[in-house]
């Protein structure tokens, strides 16, 4: 009987430990992409592909910053491109709207005459983004396509 008691006290023990090391179990729920987007970003390595030649450009995008904000909802709301001298836009100065249209397409200022569309070409994470977009033909007569990776400021 003595036997029966201490191993129920053991088990009840080891019961309680068990419960304390989870924790509360609130563990917080996944970010959504447009939560992730949510910073300001750098520019690690840029390149332009115009006429089938790939040219390094990230000495263009040297102090290139564009920063996401987002509504209460956690939705798409502004940027603002902090600084730099970014061929084709966004540019320089420039803050408008963004919207998350899916989990690889980003539209700047949508329904405007500034409006851009800028695909990623890789998982949306907090810590590195790779995006795309081409210069229209009005900015540039090659329409060179900008590849770009993005990594937090």
């Amino acid at each position: 009987m003595k036997f029966k008691n201490h191993f129920y006290s053991l088990m009840l023990l080891l019961l309680v430990f068990g419960l304390m090391a989870c924790g509360g179990g609130g563990s917080e729920a996944p970010k959504t992409d447009e939560q992730k987007l949510v910073r300001t970003w750098k520019v690690s390595s840029a390149k332009m592909i115009a006429g089938g030649t790939t040219t390094d450009v990230k000495a263009q995008f040297a102090n290139f910053t564009i920063t996401f904000t987002a509504s209460a909802d956690g939705k798409g709301s502004t940027y603002t491109v902090v600084s730099g001298t970014a061929p084709s836009k966004p540019s320089a100065g420039t803050n408008g709207t963004w919207t998350l249209l899916n989990p690889t397409t980003i539209t700047l200022d949508r329904g405007s005459a500034n409006e851009r569309t800028i695909i990623f070409k890789s998982t949306i994470t907090e810590t590195k983004i790779t995006i795309s977009w081409q210069a229209p033909r009005s900015e540039d007569k090659t329409q060179p396509t900008y590849e770009i990776e993005l990594i937090p400021a």
